[in-house]
């Protein structure tokens, strides 16, 4: 079952993947493509039921697609689809598998670089979230003494905020454009909107402030001193950050320069010394090793992932 399962998912990723590609076509195929992104979409909202069905293939499902909504990965502006995702990720599991088996003649080594090839897939995605996420907790500062300036012209908290968005840069930029774009729409109030740009932006302080806009476009009144108070507690995170980010710096780069003498090595003993790698390749003992490396190297990237975690606050 647990087979089938996996080909049923791949199958489906793969479709989504070509459905990427068709939709780019020219103005004069839209009716077909139209028809197929209905297609695709039933066939995406069946498999997320049947996935939803077990608690836990339903959580890596979710946190798949919160993943990929943060990332900086998109095509035509749009988060890659979870599917297609799941499709690279196999074939290239697939690949990376069978050309190590046949490398290192090792079946649990094999296994082991399916795993992590994996894994690595999902911890770019996490680098990338953690990268927009530092991204705007650099960029907060900035905004919030544009937009109080800006303020202190007219008192206008709406044209503040657009003159504002004019002169930031991405990532922010895209989140708050995109929430001035849903303010402007006659079927969507303001609620609505403020609830649709929190999940974009993943930062508790732009939230936050996201909440206290609201109130402002309501109801009005003096919103001087809420925006300078934003001004101090950004900077002050900001330097937080800089602190946290110089202690782990450090560690991240020792990790992947230990990992890269791993490899280093191994191409030079390769070359150098074939009879010793052949020993890893060939004898019970060897192969045991290059098993033991490949989970000293895990454990050393987990490791280095719990270290350098920053949080939301």
């Amino acid at each position: 079952m647990q087979l089938l399962g996996g080909l049923t998912i791949t199958g489906v990723s793969l479709y989504f993947l070509l459905y990427s590609f068709l939709v780019m076509k020219k103005p004069a195929e839209q009716k077909r493509n139209i028809k197929l992104m209905k297609t695709a979409g039933m066939m995406e909202r069946r498999l997320d039921n049947w996935l939803g069905k077990n608690e836990r293939t339903s959580k890596i499902n979710q946190y798949v697609s919160s993943l990929l909504s943060k990332s900086r990965i998109r095509i035509k502006g749009k988060p890659l689809n979870k599917y297609t995702f799941y499709v690279i990720l196999t074939i290239t599991s697939l690949m990376v598998g069978y050309f190590s088996y046949n490398t290192l003649n090792n079946l649990a080594a094999g296994v082991m670089l399916v795993i992590t090839s994996g894994y690595l897939f999902f911890h770019v995605l996490i680098w990338d979230a953690k990268h927009r996420k530092r991204k705007l907790k650099k960029q907060a500062p900035n905004f919030y003494l544009t937009l109080t300036n800006f303020y202190e012209i007219n008192q206008d908290i709406l044209w503040a905020l657009q003159e504002t968005v004019r002169r930031i840069k991405n990532p922010l930029r895209t989140d708050l454009q995109y929430f001035l774009n849903q303010l402007n729409r006659p079927d969507i109030n303001i609620r609505e909107a403020v609830l649709e740009a929190k999940e974009r932006l993943d930062n508790k302080h732009l939230r936050d402030f996201l909440d206290d806009l609201e109130l402002q476009i309501r109801f009005g009144g003096p919103f001087r001193n809420t925006l300078h108070q934003y001004v101090e507690e950004s900077i002050e995170k900001e330097v937080q950050t800089m602190e946290q980010s110089s202690e782990t710096s450090s560690t991240t780069m020792v990790t992947y320069f230990l990992i890269g003498i791993y490899f280093v090595m191994a191409i030079m003993m390769k070359k150098t010394q074939p009879e010793a790698m052949s020993l890893l390749v060939t004898t019970s003992a060897g192969k045991i090793v290059v098993v033991i490396m490949i989970c000293i190297i895990l454990a050393v990237l987990y490791i280095t992932k719990e270290m350098t975690d920053v949080g939301d606050e």
